[in-house]
């Protein structure tokens, strides 16, 4: 994770965590729904929306990958 993190220039890391923070704004509430329709605590939904992005940063070694149900919408 690290190693990815040293590619970034320092000059793009504030764009850089708002995609994460704008990925998190849209896949959380999307899984807390899913998680509801399914039956299922809204804890269940916050999980499986956050669980799958840290082990896709921890073990993940390329940039331009994607863990989201829908496309990177830009690079």
């Amino acid at each position: 994770m690290l190693s990815a993190v040293r590619g970034v220039p320092a000059a793009h890391l504030p764009r850089e965590i708002l995609a994460g923070v704008a990925l998190a704004a849209l896949t959380i509430p999307l899984n807390i729904g899913y998680a509801q329709v399914a039956g299922l605590p809204p804890i269940v939904g916050i999980y499986a929306a956050i669980l799958p992005a840290i082990l896709f940063a921890l073990f993940a070694d390329t940039r331009p990958w994607s863990p989201a149900l829908t496309p990177p919408l830009g690079r």
